[in-house]
């Protein structure tokens, strides 16, 4: 089964890249760029808008913390909640000599019943009454932010894989500003008969205008709202029946590990440690 993240992975590239990997061992301040902090437009720049809002400039880890609800529909028919989710993930970029950023994540992330918010091993699909078994998430994702402001694979797609990375013009309102990151995937069926899957990623970052005027080297806080679109998981049994998946996050960002929930972070120190590390 692919989940949300490893679809986007496998579009990616799974296997870790040599220059990823060199380039973030790298001293990180000296990639910095110069533009950012007093007077900075972050409409000027879309990718150094983006950079700054959701990660940091110069290489440095941090984390997100997100929750929010799983959603089903069979065609046609009403939307239903099926989890609520919990999940963080840590993430580095650094800037190239070409303007570009390299991304990588790790992340982790786990469905939990509605009511209670406690993780569930088993739960009944209410679109088929049938008991299944949620597979919960752990992956990684490793991206290039071009100088125009799309988002492309460290690695050669495999055949048939359609991918879309785009990231969004900065916008503003007064005191805040937004930056979007979309990645629309399609990942052909397996020969003879197995079926196209979809995957649609949208992600809004938001952040004071404030703190991205501050010096280049500060951190920026942010607001993530985070939706998703895609085809059922297999784990869902759902055979041939027509429909689709969205998921609603919310979550924010820190350079602290300790700031994460405690519970949360318990879980990925026990689980999949090797979330906290990238």
């Amino acid at each position: 089964m692919i989940t949300r993240r490893q679809t986007l992975t496998l579009a990616a590239g799974a296997a870790a890249s040599p220059l990823l990997a060199d380039a973030l061992a790298a001293p990180a301040r000296a990639a910095a760029p110069a533009a950012a902090g007093q007077g900075f437009d972050p409409l000027a720049d879309a990718l150094l808008t983006h950079v700054r809002i959701r990660g940091h400039q110069d290489g440095r880890r941090v984390f997100f913390a997100y929750h929010g609800t799983f959603y089903a529909q069979v065609t046609a028919q009403r939307t239903v909640p099926m989890f609520h989710i919990e999940g963080a993930s840590s993430a580095r970029m650094l800037r190239q000599p070409d303007g570009s950023y390299l991304y990588q994540l790790k992340e982790a992330g786990w469905f939990c019943d509605l009511g209670s918010h406690e993780v569930v091993a088993e739960a009944v699909n209410p679109l088929t009454g049938k008991t299944v078994r949620p597979k919960h998430y752990a992956s990684g994702q490793r991206t290039r932010f071009t100088a125009d402001a799309k988002v492309v694979p460290m690695d050669a797609l495999p055949p048939g894989i359609e991918y879309v990375g785009d990231i969004g013009r900065p916008t503003a309102d007064r005191d805040l500003v937004w930056t979007t990151e979309e990645l629309l995937v399609r990942t052909p069926g397996a020969p003879p008969s197995g079926k196209p899957r979809v995957q649609t990623s949208l992600a809004t970052f938001s952040a004071n205008l404030a703190d991205l005027e501050r010096a280049p080297d500060a951190f920026v806080p942010c607001r993530l709202n985070y939706q998703t679109l895609g085809s059922f998981l297999a784990w869902m049994d759902m055979g041939d029946v027509p429909g689709v998946i969205t998921w609603r996050l919310a979550g924010r960002k820190t350079d602290k590990v300790d700031e994460l929930p405690a519970a949360l972070r318990a879980r990925i120190e026990r689980e999949h440690p090797e979330v906290l590390q990238v």
